[in-house]
């Protein structure tokens, strides 16, 4: 590992690459293609939003139930069970935007595509802040 003096650690391997465009790289999308992706990536980005801010606002309302009482209730059971629903439903979406990835692929994309379900989870793993 090199150190810079302005940025701490470097990796001599370079900056990392976004998942959009390790995607982009391993499928070999054509021009067309990645329109397709980004525009799905479009999507998926609003519906994750969406259910984000939810989660985020009943994680609210469940931490301003211990200024109200000091023992679960049926409230923080039924928050708690909601809080759950919408992380699923975030799984669910990123699941199926895999499977409409699949969809823009052509048949010789395929094989490609296999190899890259095997690393999605090293792909979208130890992600960098966002900034």
């Amino acid at each position: 590992m090199l150190f810079h003096l302005s940025n701490g650690p470097k990796d001599f391997r370079g900056p990392r690459k976004e998942p959009k465009e390790i995607i982009i790289e391993k499928l070999h999308f054509d021009s067309k293609q990645i329109a397709q992706y980004e525009a799905l990536i479009a999507t998926h980005r609003n519906t994750i939003n969406t259910l984000d801010s939810t989660i985020k606002k009943l994680k609210r309302e469940l931490y301003a139930t211990l200024i109200e009482n000091e023992t679960p209730t049926n409230k923080t059971d039924s928050l708690f069970q909601a809080i759950t629903e919408k992380q699923m439903a975030i799984e669910k979406v990123h699941f199926n935007h895999f499977l409409d990835i699949k969809k823009i692929c052509k048949e010789e994309q395929l094989a490609d595509y296999e190899n890259l379900t095997a690393e999605l989870a090293k792909i979208f793993s130890n992600k960098p802040p966002k900034k």
